[in-house]
C-alpha cells in the first residue's frame, strides 16, 4: 500500500506516520505547493489530505481533491479541524 501524506504540518499527522510505518506500507509526505506533482511521481493508491484553510479562508485542499476526482481517480482521506460541513 502507498500512501500519500498532504499536510504542512507534520507534526498533526504523526500518529498517521507511525501507523502507516507500523503496517510497513511505503509512504510520502506533500506540502500542498507540490501536491499534483506528487501525486503524478509516487502514484499512492490512498491519498490522506487536509483541507487547510489559508489566513483568508481559501479552502487549499479542494482543488487538489478536484484534479484527484476528474484526472487521478483513488480514495482520498480528508481531515480537518475545521467545520466541513457549512
Amino acid at each position: 500500500m502507498k500512501v500519500l501524506m498532504i499536510e504542512d504540518n507534520q507534526e498533526a499527522i504523526h500518529g498517521l506516520i507511525d501507523a502507516v510505518i507500523d503496517r510497513g506500507w511505503e509512504y510520502e509526505l506533500s506540502a500542498f505547493n507540490d501536491a499534483q506533482d506528487k501525486i503524478i511521481a509516487f502514484d499512492p493508491d490512498v491519498i490522506v489530505m487536509d483541507w487547510m484553510f489559508d489566513d483568508e479562508d481559501a479552502e487549499l485542499g479542494k482543488p487538489i481533491l478536484e484534479n484527484v476526482i476528474a484526472k487521478e481517480f483513488r480514495p482520498v482521506i480528508v481531515f480537518s479541524a475545521h467545520d466541513l460541513s457549512t
